[in-house]
């Protein structure tokens, strides 16, 4: 928290930090154990006391954002149901009289138009691996 305090509320985000973690492991370890080392000499703590830190921060995650495989694939599949029933109301609508209560073609090709786009796009992050 201090050194958010002193770059003035600039903070990294989580990737960074856990690419950075992961990228400097071993030099993390060792700063680890010096700083216990000299907490240790410096009697600071004894070892009989143990603290938690109770901070709490409020994380942001979509839930239309918020992909995994599984997710993806039965949102693909329920796109295609979808686009299997708006076709066959397209066929139904073509061969009924005009004056009925059921969608009108234009309307029907425009759901089919933006379901389609949502699924090629679901379909590309699923083959990305971006989930």
């Amino acid at each position: 928290m201090e050194v958010i305090w002193l770059l003035g509320k600039l903070t990294p985000d989580f990737k960074t930090i856990a690419d950075f973690r992961k990228d400097n492991l071993k030099p993390l370890r060792a700063v680890g154990r010096q700083f216990t080392l000299l907490c240790c000499k410096l009697e600071l703590f004894g070892g009989e006391l143990l603290a938690i830190d109770g901070s709490k921060f409020k994380a942001v995650n979509a839930r239309d954002q918020n992909f995994n495989a599984s997710k993806l694939q039965e949102l693909i599949a329920r796109a295609d149901a979808r686009l299997a029933e708006y076709l066959q109301a397209m066929d139904a609508a073509d061969a009924a009289e005009p004056g009925g209560a059921a969608p009108s073609k234009s309307e029907l090709e425009q759901k089919i138009a933006a379901l389609q786009e949502k699924r090629d796009w679901h379909a590309e992050l699923l083959a990305r691996g971006h989930f």
